[in-house]
């Protein structure tokens, strides 16, 4: 069976948007990860 690659994934962000008429500002927090796999190697990166 050949090797195959899986990614994962995932982000968010804390906004002002959720009112009416808000909107996402250059200031709100936001993060974001991933995870590769490949064979018997993984990767992970996480960005806040």
């Amino acid at each position: 069976m050949p090797d195959t690659i899986e990614l994962y994934t995932d982000g968010g962000n804390r906004n002002t948007g959720v009112n009416k008429g808000g909107s996402v500002r250059p200031t709100d927090k936001s993060a974001w990860a991933a995870l590769l796999r490949y064979g018997d190697h993984e990767k992970n990166v996480v960005r806040r």
